[in-house]
């Protein structure tokens, strides 16, 4: 069983050539490049591939498998349920519920704060007992291996995506890029390029950080506006630079260097008009 529901589980089996294996899938992200000792930073929505046994399990021992003792694991570790329920849309809350979520949302906690949306295998990561969490209440990361807490120290509330960010340093280290069953939507090292664009100003956004008499305090930053909706145009042009990502599993991932992923969004974002996003 994967964790799907029956429906859902039948759909996969039928649309599957072959089941999806640890070792089959070991052996796909092999030949697309991924290498032993190597630092990756992983997204993932594994209904994509197909009907895999043993499900999130099977996925992420097939990665420790080819990154081996030096390599180095990250994965998003985003709880979007800790930010302002006033600005929720997916879904949004009524108005009048809004004060009394505020004042009884959770502060966030490293160990015992779930990830949402993130997908099974990024919880499954998050509960293993070595795996390190960035303090960012709503996009944190989570990492594994002998980098995890280079990666993961310190980082900023009002700007959780820039230079001084796990993002920051995976680009520092040379990190890979693995898509495997996302889209360019999903890649988050695009925002990396965000801070200081010419006549973007930045967002204010708030957080919940302590508790006093019961009553949860929040504290507002500012960061930068984020052009999200853009990342697949931004993809697409990655694509087609010769030899800059390595595609698999039919086309539904993609392994790239994040340097040169980035420097392409810098060169989308210095000849776009912003102003039309």
């Amino acid at each position: 069983m994967t964790g799907n529901s029956p429906n859902r589980e039948e759909q996969l089996i039928a649309n599957t050539a072959a089941p999806v294996t640890r070792i089959s899938v070991a052996n796909e992200l092999r030949a697309m490049g991924l290498q032993s000792g190597g630092l990756v930073l992983m997204h993932t929505a594994l209904s994509q591939l197909g009907w895999i046994c043993c499900g999130e399990q099977a996925v992420l021992e097939a990665v420790f498998d080819i990154l081996g003792p030096d390599g180095t694991l990250v994965m998003p570790g985003f709880s979007s349920q800790i930010s302002d329920p006033a600005d929720w849309n997916s879904p949004p809350v009524p108005k009048d519920w809004v004060q009394k979520i505020r004042d009884n949302m959770p502060v966030f906690d490293r160990d015992a704060t779930p990830t949402r949306g993130m997908g099974r295998l990024a919880e499954l990561f998050r509960k293993l007992p070595d795996t390190g969490r960035s303090n960012h209440p709503n996009d944190s990361f989570l990492a594994r291996g002998p980098l995890a807490g280079e990666i993961l120290q310190n980082q900023p509330l009002q700007n959780p995506f820039g230079a001084d960010s796990p993002l920051g340093r995976l680009h520092d280290n040379n990190a890979q890029v693995l898509l495997l069953g996302t889209g360019y939507r999903s890649c988050t090292s695009f925002h990396l390029t965000e801070d200081g664009l010419d006549g973007v100003e930045p967002e204010s956004v708030s957080y919940p950080t302590g508790r006093v008499n019961g009553v949860t305090v929040w504290s507002s930053f500012n960061r930068p506006q984020s052009f999200e909706a853009s990342f697949p145009e931004i993809g697409a042009e990655l694509d087609r630079l010769p030899g800059a990502v390595s595609t698999g599993f039919n086309d539904s991932a993609r392994l790239f260097l994040m340097v040169q992923a980035v420097a392409q969004a810098r060169d989308w974002f210095a000849r776009a008009d912003l102003s039309a996003l």
